[in-house]
């Protein structure tokens, strides 16, 4: 499952314990290691819990990096295995056997197009140190979560809510309208989330997030929206559930790409 945490300071350094603490409140989401990260003198944090899934050695480890890129990630991207050979061909040299260096290798190549070739769950961070700003990227249909605040000074980008409450000390009070929302929908609506100045990335969804002076410039933009076909060709009943069948094969083949055991639920 994994949990990440990336922040940009506006003015201090960011509190090593309390960047620390705030990326262990979300363990549950990944036991198997942990890593911190800091630069621009400690006003930017890069913090990720592994659950690990593929190379389980600690070259897969993140935050990950590559020259003046550094990642942290959640999910698992399925056509990997395409975009490292894809990725070869263009001269990238792979140091491990993990998707997450794909998406630096991806960014360094597609810049900004990135999410355009993934195909998977995934949410992601990328400080680009040269161009000093963060690159975030969430999946099509919004299977991983991506949360992120601007408050006392910081931009803060998280798995869960609370690494975000923990890392600005800040307490963001209940939106009056969430329950009612709950109530209706059965879940809060995004971009929403249950908190006043709490926010998640839309699914099918990329920003960017620059400092600007004491404040922040956060630029979203979707890379992906479905559009059903409107007017659909005529097919068959045995047709569509032979090409039914043969897209769940190939999505259940992808999901099996794994160093652990599979399990199915």
């Amino acid at each position: 499952m994994c949990g990440f945490l990336i922040a940009l300071s506006a003015k201090s350094p960011l509190d090593p314990v309390r960047f620390d603490s705030s990326r262990d409140s979300m363990r549950h989401r990944g036991p198997d290691a942990a890593g911190t990260n800091f630069l621009r003198d400690g006003r930017v944090g890069l913090g990720h819990r592994r659950l690990s899934i593929l190379d389980l050695s600690e070259a897969g480890n993140q935050p990950m990096q590559l020259g003046e890129l550094w990642v942290v990630f959640n999910g698992e991207i399925y056509n990997f295995p395409q975009l490292r050979r894809e990725l070869e061909a263009k001269g990238c040299v792979f140091k491990s056997h993990c998707d997450t260096e794909a998406l630096l290798h991806g960014y360094k190549t597609w810049g900004r197009d990135l999410c355009s070739h993934l195909e998977g769950m995934f949410a992601f961070g990328i400080w680009d140190d040269a161009r000093r700003e963060i690159f975030l990227g969430r999946d099509h249909f919004g299977q991983k979560p991506l949360h992120y605040a601007i408050a006392n000074g910081m931009f803060v980008a998280a798995s869960e809510i609370k690494a975000i409450t923990t890392l600005t000390g800040r307490i963001f009070p209940m939106r009056k309208t969430a329950p009612f929302e709950f109530l209706i929908y059965d879940y809060v609506p995004e971009p929403f989330t249950w908190y006043e100045g709490i926010q998640s990335l839309l699914p099918g969804h990329q920003a960017v997030v620059r400092q600007s002076g004491d404040s922040f410039e956060f630029s979203e933009s979707a890379y992906w929206t479905f559009h059903p076909d409107p007017d659909p060709p005529p097919i068959s009943k045995s047709d569509a559930l032979e090409m039914i069948g043969s897209e769940i094969e190939q999505a259940i083949e992808s999901h099996l790409m794994a160093d652990v055991e599979v399990g199915a639920f």
